[in-house]
């Protein structure tokens, strides 16, 4: 009998029908891999690699995870991925393969897919999940996601269809004045909620209305009410939820009102949360979120404090804080954390302190951590780095160390890497900068660290320079692309 490792990444797989589509998600470290490449993950008695393929835009096109098998001395395949992109580089077809270890190979009869479809404006119109059936030799489809728009590009409908023997859940989506008004749910051909937009300035409140089956119409009374409320800058300043119970009456799980303070960067200052009190029929402030943005030692640093109100004591406890430090590169280099919710008065404390060269660069980190007010730190993790931030290796308090490696560039891409000397300056930027070294015309992109595209120059020369006054304050990655040849930079805009 064949021993197959995938069910429990169908599992995985099936819910990833609802992820973003497929892009460059394979950590290929921060040298800017674009090509084959690897990461090796080794200890004393486990190995572990991950493999990629890229297109020349940097588009992952294949992956495969592996662990090493002691007893055959070979590598065991554990999950594999294969994606297909159309002219505009949507994702069409994305494959999972099983491992088969009668005969030590990715096996197809043992696979999962996405199957996507597009309209003209580039919207998702059709995402379908299916498992491969070894006993239909077919596609067994799992579930059938379909979107609708109209003329004016809106979505004015959803479908999806769990599998074969389950009902069909649909929304349906109307507009007023150019504005979504409604939506209506409905599963198995009967309506069973429908939310309502009113817009007033700058705030939007959405009412939650029931189907009455008996009557055959919704009912009148609310079942809950959502309200944000957005400021001149549209920063949201306001939430507010309101939960009926049977008897119309305020359900204190599920309401709660939100307020949130900004300081003059636009940084989230401080945030209150209220319950409702059923007994005393009103609001209570319950949890208090606090903000702080400051520079120590040449390093940008970030903190939360959250507290929680008690009211016996009719005052705040402090309930957890977290504070951290970053370089000018965006690399954290400190991290402190203490938090008292496990409860009892029992208090949890851990600590990252990161180590820089002379040229600024994140070296090393040593993770730290202690309990219940200990004197004494405890070390139990220790991390070194290499030049561009790649994680070299990781030695833990009970001295298991793992040592990781990256595939190297093929020679001849390397070396027309190694020609070309480019600059961006200044760097840290506020509006504009320039880009220096090119012998020849390129193009310009910019991602964010989250790796969304947002900002697109299709042809910069040497000495070109950029703006990015638009752009808010934070760190993005620029690929500069000219042929075949490209090559990444960091940029920090303050």
């Amino acid at each position: 009998m064949k021993t197959i490792t995938l069910f429990a990444y169908l599992f995985l797989f099936s819910i990833s029908i609802y992820a973003q589509i497929p892009g460059k998600e394979f950590p290929v470290g921060k040298a800017g891999l674009q090509t084959d490449s690897m990461i090796l993950r080794i200890s004393d008695n486990n190995k572990e690699k991950t493999t990629a393929k890229y297109l020349p835009d940097g588009k992952m096109i294949e992956k495969a995870d592996y662990a090493w098998d002691e007893k055959t001395k070979n590598w065991r395949g554990k999950i594999k991925e294969n994606i297909e992109y159309n002219a505009l580089g949507k994702c069409l077809l994305r494959l999972q393969y099983g491992w088969n270890s009668d005969v030590q190979e990715w096996q197809k009869d043992y696979s999962a897919k996405n199957e996507y479809s597009y309209d003209g404006w580039g919207n998702l119109v059709l995402n379908t999940f299916s498992i491969w059936s070894e006993y239909l030799k077919d596609w067994n489809t799992q579930i059938i996601e379909r979107n609708e728009y109209d003329e004016n590009n809106r979505k004015i409908l959803y479908e999806r269809y769990p599998n074969a023997h389950s009902p069909i859940v649909r929304t349906e989506y109307s507009y007023n004045d150019g504005k979504l008004s409604t939506e209506m749910r409905s599963q198995n051909g009967k309506y069973t909620l429908k939310k309502a937009y009113i817009y007033e300035g700058n705030s939007i409140k959405i009412n939650y209305y029931r189907w009455d089956v008996e009557a055959n119409t919704w009912l009148e009374f609310l079942l809950s009410t959502e309200e944000t409320v957005y400021d001149e800058k549209n920063r949201l300043i306001f939430e507010k939820s309101y939960v009926f119970d049977e008897e119309r009456n305020l359900d204190p799980i599920g309401s709660y009102i939100r307020e949130y303070l900004y300081n003059e960067d636009d940084n989230p200052k401080v945030w209150l949360y209220y319950f409702w009190d059923g007994a005393k029929q009103d609001w209570f402030l319950s949890w208090k979120f606090e903000y702080e943005y400051y520079q120590k030692d040449n390093l940008n640093f970030k903190s939360e404090g959250v507290s929680v109100f008690e009211k016996e004591n009719n005052s705040f406890i402090k309930y957890s804080f977290v504070e951290q430090g970053y370089d000018l590169y965006g690399n954290e280099v400190y991290y402190y954390n203490w938090d008292a919710s496990i409860g009892d008065g029992y208090i949890y404390e851990k600590k990252i302190i990161g180590s820089l060269n002379e040229n600024n660069q994140l070296i090393s980190k040593i993770h730290y951590f202690r309990a219940d007010h200990a004197n004494d730190w405890e070390q139990n993790l220790e991390c070194f780095y290499d030049e561009y931030g790649n994680l070299l290796s990781e030695t833990s308090s009970d001295e298991v160390q793992y040592l990781y490696y990256y595939s190297a560039l093929p020679a001849d891409i390397q070396q027309s890497l190694n020609n070309i000397s480019i600059t961006i300056s200044p760097n840290p930027v506020s509006d504009v900068f320039f880009i220096n070294g090119l012998n020849n015309k390129a193009e310009l992109f910019l991602s964010n660290i989250n790796g969304q595209a947002v900002f697109y120059q299709k042809e910069i020369e040497n000495n070109s320079s950029v703006s990015i006054t638009s752009l808010p304050q934070g760190i993005y990655i620029a690929k500069i692309v000219s042929g075949k040849d490209s090559i990444t930079k960091k940029i920090v805009k303050r």
